[in-house]
């Protein structure tokens, strides 16, 4: 049986395009290299969710915070039964499934979170259920930061961290130091650094660029993502991807390319990694 491999989606400060560039990324991943995708919204805020269309029902919701409670000790609520559980998984039309957030229950989380070793692998337990082994990739988007909300334990499941920046000189700093964090406290591997929104290539961007390669060597992604905020919303308008969305033209988003390549260099560090294992 395959390995599917997790990738935590992560960032120490918001605005940077993270739950884009993940969502985008995936897409390209089903659309053009026809594989199999899970994305998981570990975020309150609920935005990967709200872009994949997702409407929260006026019933019992079966999110991924739901499921989670299962893992936790000395939490009464009810046990997910093996009949129930492929309802948590989402279908898209084109072919990514997702599993959403619920606000109410997954603000609350944490706090019934123990320290004990059961509660800091409840992440790691969820993934190892048999429904997620036919995926080739589940990403999780995760809060905005590498202390809060469920991270932690998302870092210690993940076999891979993605760090999301834009092009600013304390995003940049604010990065270094979520690669450093990562590196000393989990066991997980960093694939790369996204560069996103980048700007026209003035005299500051290119002094930026060059100080972000020279910070970040081979953890940088060659991909980068142009600051194009229209585009991205007229995607999320449509729930598509970019690679799929089209303007009431009928023309291609233009990020569609940016992010094709994204998937194709991302396949190429996971094949690099696998092999040095």
């Amino acid at each position: 049986m395959k390995k599917t491999k997790t990738i935590a989606v992560v960032s120490e400060k918001g605005g940077v395009g993270k739950t884009a560039t993940l969502l985008n990324l995936a897409g390209s991943l089903v659309i053009n290299q026809k594989k199999k995708v899970l994305v998981v919204d570990l975020n309150p805020q609920q935005d990967l969710s709200t872009n994949l269309g997702y409407v929260p029902p006026t019933v019992k919701s079966k999110t991924i915070s739901e499921y989670i409670y299962d893992q936790l000790e000395g939490v009464d609520f009810p046990i997910v039964a093996e009949s129930d559980k492929a309802g948590f998984i989402k279908h898209t039309d084109y072919g990514l499934d997702y599993m959403p957030a619920n606000r109410n229950t997954l603000e609350i989380l944490p706090r019934n979170l123990s320290d004990s070793e059961e509660d800091n692998m409840c992440i790691a337990n969820v993934l190892k259920d048999k429904m997620f082994a036919d995926y080739d990739y589940v990403f999780i988007d995760c809060k905005d930061s590498l202390v809060a909300h469920l991270v932690p334990q998302v870092l210690i499941a993940a076999d891979y961290a993605m760090p999301i920046t834009e092009v600013g000189i304390n995003s940049l700093f604010d990065v270094s130091e979520v690669i450093k964090k990562i590196s000393h406290r989990y066991p997980v591997s960093i694939i790369g650094v996204v560069l996103n929104k980048v700007t026209e290539q003035s005299n500051i961007t290119k002094n930026l660029l060059s100080a972000a390669r020279e910070e970040y060597g081979e953890y940088l992604f060659k991909t980068q993502i142009p600051d194009r905020k229209a585009q991205i919303e007229q995607a999320n308008d449509l729930h598509l991807p970019c690679v799929i969305a089209r303007n009431k033209h009928r023309k291609q988003n233009t990020l569609a390319g940016y992010y094709t390549d994204l998937a194709t260099e991302f396949l190429e560090k996971v094949k690099e990694m696998e092999e040095s294992i």
